[in-house]
């Protein structure tokens, strides 16, 4: 069992009560957004202070987002507010092998920006995808057992993610109410 704290990450290991012992696996990563929480591909992925992290279960956590898009993690850019990192969600998009994340830009009340991490590559698919404002993000299975990322639109809508021709908009004007 994985305990992240704001500053430090903790783990729970043991069989049963009596052989439980909390480690200390990291005293200076931590995480600020629990709903980024991501376990994929045989690692954890998670929002700390710094970015988006990552842990294979041995070692030291990592951040993914330096130097790999260093540009797009600027103050400037991503919203730097603790109650703005907060509301960043995630999601493991297992036909694609990528994480994303849903995020505020700078001086946004709302999820902005998604940033897609391809974890077969370990780089970043693109520095930012801004499809919609996402307020929330899970994986569900559809009729068929596909396992599909499902984004929350902040007015009660859903959207299956990569299987209409409005998310991501390969091309031309997209207008009218989706």
């Amino acid at each position: 069992l994985v305990v992240f704290k704001t500053n430090s990450i903790y783990a729970i290991v043991g069989d049963d009560p009596d052989t439980w012992e909390v480690r200390l696996i990291d005293a200076s990563v931590g995480c600020v957004a629990p709903a980024s929480i991501v376990p994929a591909g045989g690692s954890l992925y998670w929002w700390g202070e710094q970015g988006p992290a990552r842990w294979g279960g041995s070692g030291a956590p990592e951040w993914i987002g330096i130097p790999l898009i260093t540009a797009t993690l600027a103050p400037t850019v991503l919203s730097a507010v603790a109650a703005d990192n907060l509301k960043i969600s995630g999601a493991w998009d297992l036909v694609r092998q990528r994480v994303m994340w849903a995020v505020p830009e700078v001086s946004k009340t709302r999820n902005t920006l998604i940033l897609p991490f391809n974890d077969l590559l370990q780089r970043f698919e693109s520095d930012k995808w801004d499809p919609m404002d996402v307020a929330s993000m899970a994986v569900v299975q559809d009729a068929n057992g596909q396992p599909w990322v499902m984004l929350g639109g902040y007015s009660g809508q859903v959207f299956k993610w990569w299987n209409a021709s409005n998310d991501g908009v390969p091309s031309g004007t997209a207008s009218g109410t989706f």
